[in-house]
């Protein structure tokens, strides 16, 4: 998990091409992975290590460090890639959590016309909201409500697979307890902006 402040590179931050097909098309950071949408943020693409140019034609996927090209990357023209500037999030592991939910769903809007026999529904945007529930050792989230942080959710146990990835906005802390038992909490989360999962990383 990842909280604000967000931090600024102190250099420029290399990226790797990601296996394809199509090959040279997508990169990852190679050092970070959260990154904040909301400052500068350049990307440069080098057929030498030497000369750089700053590149607009992709689409980045600010939760998990990728940069998408429109089209694939030429070798020794422009096939290295490089994060010139931006801001980043730290990120930990957070223990103490045993169980996660995410529930991603469409918006409609009602689009029938007169003499329609059936109801018509067009989709209009999604939207996801999520909940994690573990053991309570201190009181983080309570001070995180209405914060933005970036959340990995692994559906491999080993933490080094399939995962969905996301930046939500804390939106519930619900501690509860009884005679028998711990003192646990439910964290409840709303998803801003995309939601993306990851079979391998």
């Amino acid at each position: 998990m990842a909280a604000e402040p967000s931090l600024a590179l102190s250099v420029p931050e290399p990226c790797t091409a990601l296996p394809g097909p199509p090959t040279l098309t997508s990169y990852q950071a190679s050092i970070h992975r959260f990154f904040d949408k909301m400052t500068a943020f350049v990307v440069q693409c080098s057929g030498d290590g030497v000369t750089w140019n700053v590149v607009t034609d992709y689409q980045m996927f600010w939760s998990s460090g990728i940069i998408q090209f429109n089209t694939a990357r030429v070798v020794g023209l422009n096939d290295q890639v490089r994060i010139n500037s931006g801001n980043y999030f730290n990120t930990s592991r957070l223990g103490d959590c045993d169980t996660w939910e995410l529930t991603i769903s469409s918006g409609t809007v009602d689009t029938t016309s007169f003499q329609n026999q059936w109801k018509v529904f067009t989709p209009v945007d999604k939207t996801a909201t999520g909940k994690l529930t573990g053991f309570m050792v201190d009181n983080f989230f309570e001070l995180q409500l209405a914060s933005i942080m970036a959340f990995d959710l692994y559906t491999d146990y080993t933490a080094n697979q399939g995962r969905w990835s996301c930046f939500g906005v804390i939106t519930g802390v619900a501690p509860k307890s009884s005679s028998t038992s711990v003192v646990t909490q439910d964290i409840d989360f709303t998803a801003s902006d995309e939601v993306h999962y990851y079979a391998s990383f």
